[in-house]
């Protein structure tokens, strides 16, 4: 049914606290043949769309969605957006007029309900909400503070509107302006088409930045020829930082940065790249990425939506906290930032994992579901999140002896798993959060059944459509956590081949990094286990570095495999105490160092780690690599339960790096195998 007569007298407030839409008399059914208007206009003028004032146009639902759009105009301002002293003047302001901003009359209009008013009374049906479901769903949004989907109409859009309502007249300027001023036009025509492309590209990257290559494509030659040519850089940034690693990004910034000191949006970028860098070029880039943040919030300039959207991702996986105010902050700067939205909700994860509590946790669920039904209802990576949450949860529950509600979190978390895996069949990520799921679930029983379930939503990511696709991080993550898996089953040739792809197979190659480090040790230990001693020797004999916490845990590795490292293992000289992990000091790495050898008290490195604490979790980060290392100690020494405790107590830590990693993994074996490892004495 199309009303045809929407406007504030048929629109009634019952004392039912209901709105109810009255006087159908000139509404007519949809499908009836002739649903146009040949001679009589039919309606109150100051309401009507176009369409249902032109003779002979069809009309159709969205024609009550320009009348309610009209009522929502005077609902916000107290004023009609056309008035006239005649009526011939009002309908020719209804035709060729745009109404004026709602915000230009009263500036305290919060700027989505313009956005979405105006949205309604666009002139063209095809610019409108194509249904009042849709309308509802944005208005649901903002009342929820969620991004709405509409998008401000730019200066282009609004000169296309008005040579289509004025096309004799823009003629005749045109054809006067080609005479005078062709060359300096055809230039504006071509910065206003790259301009349209730079921001169609910048909304793709708002809707998804996972998809960079779309809004590459978007982009196209305009980032050459652009007249936003700083914005178009600052785009192709973000779109190369999805790369493992982000160097492109890092390059184009910092060559910006050289010539815009004070640019914070760049700078954030530039300090979230820095960040995802240190996955692959070593704890270096967190010492750069400290600095950039540093030198950005000391800047005076302005920061943009997408400024505040960077500084969260760079401080997401160290301080959520923080990371959540700079999300909202992005959302409240610009309408529609899903991408704000969703990483704002994966900031309560975090926040979840490391404080390990429940009390962000109906938040995030809220937010994430909300982002699956209404944001992203075709996309795994939310479902992911939310399934993440649930298991998160479900630990908790399970160290509060709480039972009953764990195992309803974790239906919760295998069933948005696989609701994942429906919604893109072919993003691994859906299989990871299946996977991970069940491997949590094997620290509260049935182990060894979840742990195969777990290999074998892992193996599912073999498929070719969704190997073709997998993002490098992506296969990064699950060949880690395959190789944990694999290893506690028992199954050392799948647990060889998967380690070989993580770490490479090459036991001669270069130290750089506490990765390089990492892979060794386990290399050590999985050719230990398959009683290849030999084997073991040679990753760690060949392992060459004189940075403290690499010689560490190359210290540790010849502890777990032969109970102790060769003799003059550590080199001569003064020990290079940069190339830490994040959080660490000098003074914490020589604390620990000198607890490992024996020349310092478990109290003095306990007191070590909580000073010189720069950021939030640096004394979590710093206590997780020294129960690591006492629990090598103690094991090597042959006191299994000890050793237990401390590997639990460093995964406890949830460093999200290195040490809660590799104690996961040792203590699992050993509470799986009780006789792991039977090279090392025992008491």
């Amino acid at each position: 049914i199309v009303h045809r007569d929407i406007k504030p007298q048929n629109l009634l407030l019952g004392s039912d606290d209901r709105l109810h839409v009255t006087d159908f008399g000139l509404a007519r059914i949809l499908d009836e043949p002739g649903l146009t208007l040949s001679t009589e206009m039919v309606g109150t003028p100051a309401y009507m769309p176009p369409e249902q004032i032109q003779s002979g146009r069809r009309i159709d639902a969205r024609a009550d969605l320009y009348s309610l759009g009209v009522t929502f105009y005077e609902l916000l301002t107290h004023e009609r957006p056309f008035v006239a002293d005649t009526y011939e003047r009002l309908i020719d302001q209804v035709m060729r007029k745009e109404p004026r901003p709602p915000r230009r009359i009263d500036a305290s209009i919060p700027i989505d309900l313009e956005t979405i008013c105006l949205r309604a009374m666009e002139k063209e049906p095809g610019g409108r909400f194509a249904t009042a479901a849709e309308m509802a769903r944005d208005l649901r949004r903002y009342a929820e503070d969620f991004p709405i989907a509409s998008r401000r109409v730019g200066a282009v859009g609004r000169t296309v509107r008005w040579v289509r309502r004025n096309p004799a007249l823009a003629g005749a300027l045109g054809a006067t302006l080609v005479v005078a001023v062709l060359a300096p036009l055809t230039w504006f025509l071509i910065q206003a088409l790259a301009n349209r492309r730079i921001e169609a590209a910048e909304n793709l990257m708002f809707d998804d930045y996972r998809q960079p290559q779309r809004a590459l494509d978007a982009l196209g030659w305009a980032q050459h020829f652009g007249g936003r040519r700083d914005q178009a850089e600052l785009l192709l940034a973000w779109i190369y930082n999805p790369d493992d690693p982000p160097r492109r990004t890092c390059n184009i910034l910092e060559r910006r940065l050289a010539r815009r000191p004070d640019d914070r949006d760049a700078r954030y970028l530039l300090t979230w790249a820095y960040v995802r860098r240190t996955q692959d070029d070593g704890p270096v880039y967190w010492a750069k990425a400290r600095e950039s943040l540093l030198s950005a919030d000391q800047s005076p300039s302005e920061v943009s939506a997408l400024g505040e959207f960077f500084h969260g991702q760079a401080l997401v996986g160290r301080d959520p906290v923080a990371a959540l105010t700079r999300f909202e902050a992005a959302i409240s700067k610009r309408s529609g930032f899903t991408q704000a939205a969703l990483h704002k909700a994966r900031a309560y994860n975090y926040t979840i994992y490391f404080r390990r509590t429940l009390d962000y946790y109906a938040d995030c669920q809220r937010s994430l579901e909300f982002i699956c039904n209404d944001l992203q209802p075709n996309e795994a990576y939310p479902r992911y999140l939310l399934s993440i949450t649930h298991y998160l949860a479900a630990e908790i529950y399970d160290q509060k002896g709480q039972a009953e509600e764990r195992d309803e979190a974790y239906e919760r978390a295998l069933h948005w798993a696989q609701l994942a895996q429906q919604a893109k069949p072919s993003d691994s990520r859906g299989y990871i959060a299946e996977a991970q799921c069940r491997e949590s679930q094997a620290w509260s029983g049935q182990t060894q059944e979840r742990l195969a379930s777990a290999a074998a939503a892992y193996d599912r990511l073999d498929e070719p459509t969704i190997a073709a696709v997998a993002r490098t991080s992506d296969r990064q993550e699950r060949e880690r956590y395959e190789a944990r898996v694999c290893f506690w089953l028992g199954d050392m040739e799948k647990t060889a081949r998967v380690v070989n792809e993580r770490y490479g197979g090459d036991p001669k190659a270069p130290i750089t990094t506490q990765f390089d480090c990492e892979g060794r040790l386990i290399h050590a230990i999985l050719e230990r286990t398959r009683d290849r001693p030999l084997a073991a020797r040679d990753w760690l004999a060949s392992a060459r570095t004189t940075y403290g916490e690499q010689l560490l845990l190359i210290e540790a590795a010849w502890r777990l495999t032969d109970g102790a490292p060769p003799e003059a293992f550590w080199p001569p000289g003064v020990i290079n105490y940069q190339r830490l992990s994040d959080g660490w000091t000098e003074e914490w790495l020589s604390t620990l160092i000198d607890y490992v050898h024996g020349t310092s008290e478990w109290e003095s490195l306990l007191a070590a780690a909580h000073r010189d604490v720069i950021w939030p979790g640096d004394e979590r980060r710093r206590l997780a690599g020294a129960y690591f290392h006492r629990g090598v100690l103690e094991l090597a020494a042959g006191d299994r339960a000890a050793a237990e405790r401390s590997f639990a107590e460093a995964w406890e830590m949830r460093d999200f790096e290195l040490y809660c990693f590799l104690a996961k993994f040792l203590l699992l074996k050993m509470r799986m195998d009780p006789a792991w490892p039977d090279w090392l004495p025992a008491r």
